[in-house]
């Protein structure tokens, strides 16, 4: 089982490395995010690799021959890869037309990792299993398999999972997995505890649906340094002593600048009176300009009082020539002339500056983005938009959290239809279906709400991690959707059926992503941070949902299934019949007459 493991692995770093290099190739720039998503390829390739090794155990335990055994592993657990990496594919597909780029980066490399980790999930670690499985079929040792096992009686390598390197331990044969779930599940089906997780998943979504509302976006670029950064110490040194400000600039395009004083002047205005604009933070050069105009000759002569404009073509641009190079210097780059030695060809471009009040490290995301709207606003009041822009480097970042939370929703929304239409094309039931996409989208809000009581706030690092929870989510629900299709019997014994199966390897891939995160609890980096706590919700809140929420709802909304076994399913129960389970056997045979 050693050596099985470390061919999963392998398998993973395989389809990591195909996404990291056919993404670069197709020109997608790789970011710091990036380096999540070999967590996100651990947890859905590890979640793959239990699932086919559990089938390959059962069928082997039933008493088929290794070559049958593999043959019914992909059978069953192939397709239920298969449902799970074909969704997470498309809704990564999808999510890539984002209008964020580092979120539609992310998708690239995220949709290639989960496609090729399918690929060689079905290839290489199938062949790996069939080589384990002749290994153990010739009783040599697991890793060490030069060696030989010379004990008749021994038979702990009859399945990948028995033994452990070339020890002999008894208790490694055990297989506690399936009686566990066997009785957790007979357990669920009873109906306080049905009540039990109804009322629970209720108020769940309730508390969730509230921290929804009450979440809210921000994001500060020293978020991403230590605690004891030389930078972090100076920024709260300015926040706590003294007021932090934000410069900006008005551009001017090339516009008729003599025609059109009057909007030149309402750009004064708006730099001494906007609401967003600090008193006194303003140094206007059209204003300047006038002033010295009104004291200087000739320009006096042409300068109104009335309407503070000059009322010369040649003169305004000669005089404005002559400022800038005399009293004015200090605006000479705020003004490009087209023509330097002939002023009066025009203005290409002009800029002024001020502050505002909102800063980088200040108040929330959405307050930035309000301060920023309200500026332009105030500045489109004054002169037409296309005309004037108020900008500075800051922006970049504030534009982003007028649109990330309606971006987000859009694209989980679209996500979760598209894993709608691929879980209805491949399980077709109905009822199944609906309570699959139930448990998903039910994860998804759970995750989305539940992360505003641990202190988060929406940000396109927190979207990145949402989108990996839908995928993770999938896996979680669907596997155990798909194995109550292929059970027989009553709503309730199906469930119980799909749960013993199928509880075991999804509760592994929880478990096992759940200590692969685990060692990052006292990070103190954001991205780190922020990722264990999402990666912690994503697979508390979705094991939840896909192995106790989503079994109680399928033993309501389920139906039952008396139709004939599928091939598979009767060769198991032919193959059991001579392994000597012909009692059990015969039981099952009369519900299927009856």
């Amino acid at each position: 089982m050693v050596g099985l493991s470390c061919c999963a692995v392998i398998s993973i770093g395989m389809a990591l490395a195909a996404s990291w290099g056919l993404s670069s190739a197709f020109g997608e720039v790789f970011s710091p995010l990036h380096a999540m998503i070999p967590f996100l390829l651990i947890g859905l390739g590890v979640d793959d690799a239990f699932i086919l090794v559990t089938g390959y155990q059962r069928a082997l335990a039933a008493g088929n021959t290794w070559e049958k055994s593999v043959e019914l592993a992909m059978r069953t657990g192939g397709m239920s890869i298969l449902i799970t990496s074909l969704t997470d594919f498309l809704a990564f597909l999808i999510g890539s037309a984002t209008n964020i780029p580092a979120l539609s980066s992310f998708c690239v490399f995220a949709g290639i990792g989960v496609l090729f980790d399918f690929l060689f999930q079905i290839t290489f670690f199938m062949a790996c299993m069939v080589l384990n499985a002749r290994r153990a079929e010739a009783r040599r040792k697991d890793v060490l398999v030069c060696l030989k096992d010379q004990d008749d009686g021994f038979e702990s390598y009859r399945t990948p999972a028995r033994g452990f390197g070339c020890l002999k331990c008894g208790w490694f044969t055990m297989d506690l997995g399936e009686p566990i779930f066997l009785k957790f599940s007979q357990l669920l089906m009873t109906w306080p505890a049905s009540v039990v997780t109804i009322i629970s998943f209720l108020a769940l979504i309730g508390l969730s649906s509230y921290g929804i509302n009450q979440i809210e976006t921000n994001f500060r670029a020293d978020w991403f340094l230590p605690p004891d950064s030389y930078l972090l110490d100076a920024i709260d040194v300015g926040n706590d002593y003294f007021t932090m400000t934000t410069l900006f600039n008005v551009y001017i395009r090339d516009i008729d600048y003599f025609s059109r004083q009057g909007e030149l002047n309402s750009i004064g205005s708006f730099l001494t009176s906007s609401r967003e604009v600090l008193e006194g933070s303003s140094d206007y050069w059209f204003t300047a300009y006038l002033a010295w105009a009104a004291l200087n000759s000739p320009y006096s002569g042409v300068y109104s009082s009335v309407t503070n404009t000059i009322t010369d073509e040649t003169l305004f641009y000669e005089g404005l020539s002559t400022f800038v190079n005399t009293n004015g210097t200090r605006y000479q780059q705020n003004i490009q002339f087209r023509n330097a030695s002939n002023p009066a060809q025009g203005i290409n471009a002009a800029r002024s500056s001020a502050q505002i009040g909102a800063t980088e490290f200040s108040g929330t995301g959405q307050d930035r983005f309000d301060a920023m709207q309200n500026l332009r606003d105030d500045l489109a009041a004054a002169m037409t938009y296309d005309d004037a822009r108020a900008w500075t480097q800051s922006f970049i970042f504030w534009e982003r959290f007028g649109f990330i939370r309606e971006e987000l929703v859009k694209n989980i929304g679209i996500a979760l239809a598209v894993m709608t239409s691929i879980v209805f094309f491949l399980i077709v039931t109905l009822p199944i279906v609906s309570c699959v996409i139930v448990a998903i989208g039910a994860t998804v809000l759970d995750v989305f709400g539940m992360a505003f009581y641990w202190g988060v706030q929406i940000n396109f690092v927190v979207a990145i991690f949402l989108l990996i929870a839908v995928g993770l989510s999938v896996d979680y629900s669907a596997h155990i959707g798909h194995a109550f299709k292929e059970a027989r019997g009553t709503a309730k014994e199906r469930v119980v059926e799909a749960l013993r199966s199928n509880g075991p390897p999804v509760f592994n891939a929880i478990f096992s992503t759940f200590l692969s995160i685990l060692i990052l609890a006292n990070s103190q980096t954001y991205i780190f941070e922020i990722f264990f706590q999402m990666f912690t919700l994503t697979t508390l809140i979705g094991g939840f949902h896909g192995i106790v929420v989503l079994p109680v709802l399928l033993s309501f909304v389920g139906g039952e299934n008396h139709l004939p076994l599928t091939h598979s399913a009767r060769t198991l129960r032919l193959e059991k019949t001579k392994s000597g389970e012909a009692g059990i056997l015969k039981q099952g045979s009369k519900k299927e007459a009856a």
